[in-house]
């Protein structure tokens, strides 16, 4: 497809540069990350002054409150907003990019009406409930029950590695209806109130002194099957659809924060005056973050023309998440011995590398991921030689 910009994209960007040029020294004072709290009142205020402006939901149909913006204008709004440094999504990343999209795409039109403006406007917080302590990245495999009751379902069990849940609001939640042995069928997909009577939230303090996840426990937690995405027992095809914009359209805010991050890494080789080998790698760093934008304007290209976040999906996930890691590990070599100072320039990149760990495990393993790709994409054998 052609991917030049119109006039009218032109002029988008202008308007969007004027606005940001406006509004961004007063969000100059970025939160520490570690602080919950003061990063929920910053992203939402963010998120409020967007909305407030009408920039927010780039990539929402007009239908549904969003811009409506067209494929090279969002792409677009993600360029200008890497290179100017404007705040991220934040804790609103899984109200914008998971719970929303897949409203739109499964919801009821009271469930729209209920959630997707709150979600625009910033006023709720969203977390996510998959992983659980014996089923991670095989979702298939997760034992939080919930049973029917009259117009309600009662969830007992638990959920564990839920970023930032002890500061949400709403949660999205996958929870087993059927037998244990029926593994994808008999589950369902619903949305709670993390202020349910029931729920019990237990803060996980990480080596770094980071509180963002959490443990989650659920004692005959009640939610109305009005909440409830798609049909009972329906839940892995809706989460099939969530993760399937998780692991494509929000990379392409990634690349540009990857390759942005590659121009820092440059002048911190300057700095440390690193050798040929430093620089080659680099360089072929550089070129991995240029294969991905080809590889998010295709996926993005595809959802543009009306096709649902599909498989291909993982393959972004799996690319980002390795490149990811081998720039950081690039600048851990650079540094050398003054990695384990963790205070002024060392300490900053050593925290941004401890954080790529997550990337080959966050929104499914690695190892699933190639799993995804395989089977899915490629089309070869799943494991024992069953297709």
């Amino acid at each position: 497809m052609e991917l030049r910009p119109s006039d009218k994209e032109k002029d988008f960007e202008l308007r969007l540069r004027a606005w940001l040029g406006d509004v961004l020294p007063d969000f100059a004072d970025r939160p520490d990350f570690n602080d919950s709290p003061a990063r929920r009142e910053f992203d939402q205020r963010w998120q409020q002054a967007m909305h407030k402006a009408g920039w927010a939901g780039v990539s929402w149909p007009k239908e549904f409150g969003g811009l409506g913006a067209t494929l090279i204008e969002q792409l677009v709004y993600h360029e200008v907003t890497a290179e100017l440094d404007a705040p991220q999504p934040g804790l609103n990343f899984v109200g914008l990019y998971h719970a929303g999209p897949t409203i739109m795409r499964v919801g009821t039109p009271e469930q729209r009406s209920r959630w997707l403006p709150a979600i625009l406007r910033g006023d709720q917080m969203w977390c996510q409930g998959f992983s659980e302590p014996e089923a991670g990245s095989d979702l298939a495999g997760i034992r939080c029950r919930a049973r029917v009751e009259g117009d309600h379902l009662v969830v007992n069990g638990s959920k564990i590695w839920n970023s930032n849940a002890h500061v949400a609001d709403v949660g999205e939640l996958i929870v087993r209806t059927g037998a244990q042995e029926d593994r994808h069928r008999g589950l369902t997909y619903l949305v709670v109130d993390m202020d349910t009577p029931g729920i019990t939230i237990r803060n996980i303090v990480q080596i770094d002194g980071c509180p963002e996840f959490n443990e989650v426990f659920f004692d005959d937690v009640r939610v109305p099957l009005a909440n409830v995405l798609g049909q009972v027992g329906e839940g892995w095809k809706v989460a099939m659809t969530t993760l399937g914009f998780e692991r494509s359209t929000a990379f392409a805010d990634r690349e540009l924060r990857l390759r942005q991050r590659v121009r820092m890494v440059a002048r911190l080789l300057e700095r440390y005056g690193a050798g040929v080998s430093a620089w080659q790698e680099l360089g072929e760093c550089a070129a991995e973050v240029s294969s991905l934008r080809s590889m998010v304007y295709r996926e993005l290209s595809k959802l543009a023309a009306g096709a649902d976040p599909g498989s291909e999906g993982s393959r972004l996930k799996l690319f980002f998440a390795e490149l990811d890691q081998r720039i950081g590990r690039l600048v851990t070599d650079v540094l050398g011995a003054e990695v384990t100072a963790y205070d002024e320039v060392p300490g900053e990149w050593t925290a941004r590398y401890l954080r790529t760990l997550s990337s080959s495990i966050a929104a499914g393993a690695s190892q699933i991921q190639r799993n995804i790709v395989g089977e899915r994409v490629l089309g070869l054998p799943r494991e024992g030689g069953k297709r």
